[in-house]
């Protein structure tokens, strides 16, 4: 049985390829919820969930499939992805437009903000051993986005961001050569502000910071551990304190699509430390 993460992301699959077929041949006829609905049927088709015999055409999705494609498209409309109708003179479903919000967030590649499930499975993918909190922080980061609360979703992804940050300095922690100095370690940067204790682990990288670099296929770790890390936690502080600071739905986007990458480099440095204590 095909799970909703699944037909979510074929409802993705749908729209994208309609973008993509306007871009050559923008005459197009409009799109329908019947367009949707076939290419969520071939795709089930090729998964064996449906026959695909030479009278495949006589049958039909189920019910349940058809309500939760129309689920997920009310969504998609909510956030201003999808436009309900073909024009002004046929506002409604089942003819649909993809915004042109809807494109740039259809053309972000592999992490979709909009589509939770296939985001942390890419991350996952990406990082198998990605830690569990920052797995709930993203998930309530992704919540919140797909609600529409940016200034919401721009705090967890913040939180998120210095939860990775500990497990960098746990892993550096345990690669000190004495408990002396694990404890001193420890010291400054348990329970501190969390900008002094990324300075603190700063210290302790950057004399081995070009080996680390060079391993690891990188020009400079500290900026892109630091560029993302300053980016976030900025955005993050500014939302999470009464100062009246919006955030933009473009601007908890962004994050959310920065987040990655900051997280494998941070997780890259954590199993090369496995290898290379001080």
């Amino acid at each position: 049985m095909a799970t909703s993460e699944e037909v979510r992301a074929w409802v993705y699959e749908s729209l994208r390829n309609d973008v993509k077929q306007r871009r050559s041949n923008p005459g197009m006829l409009t799109l329908q919820l019947s367009d949707v609905e076939g290419h969520v049927k071939t795709k089930l088709q090729e998964t064996g969930e449906m026959p695909a015999s030479v009278h495949g055409y006589h049958s039909d999705i189920t019910v349940g499939f058809k309500d939760q494609i129309r689920e997920i498209i009310w969504g998609l409309v909510i956030q201003g992805i999808v436009i309900p109708g073909g024009s002004t003179q046929q506002p409604d479903l089942p003819s649909m437009q993809v915004s042109e919000w809807g494109k740039k967030c259809l053309d972000t590649g592999e992490f979709v903000p909009h589509d939770t499930g296939q985001y942390l499975a890419r991350l996952k993918m990406l990082i198998p051993v990605v830690d569990g909190g920052i797995v709930s922080y993203l998930q309530e980061s992704l919540i919140a986005f797909r609600s529409g609360a940016y200034v919401a979703s721009a705090v967890m992804t913040g939180v998120a961001t210095e939860k990775a940050l500990f497990v960098l300095r746990d892993a550096i922690e345990a690669a000190l050569p004495t408990q002396d100095a694990k404890a001193k370690f420890a010291a400054k940067t348990n329970n501190k502000v969390i900008k002094q204790a990324f300075d603190e682990m700063w210290k302790r990288l950057d004399p081995v910071h070009d080996q680390l670099a060079a391993d690891l296929n990188k020009e400079d770790i500290r900026a892109e551990l630091s560029g993302a890390f300053d980016l976030i936690r900025k955005t993050r502080n500014e939302a999470g304190h009464p100062t009246g600071r919006q955030i933009s739905r473009e601007e908890a986007h962004n994050l959310l699509l920065l987040f990655p990458q900051y997280c494998q480099v941070v997780y890259q440095t954590v199993d090369w430390l496995k290898t290379h204590p001080f």
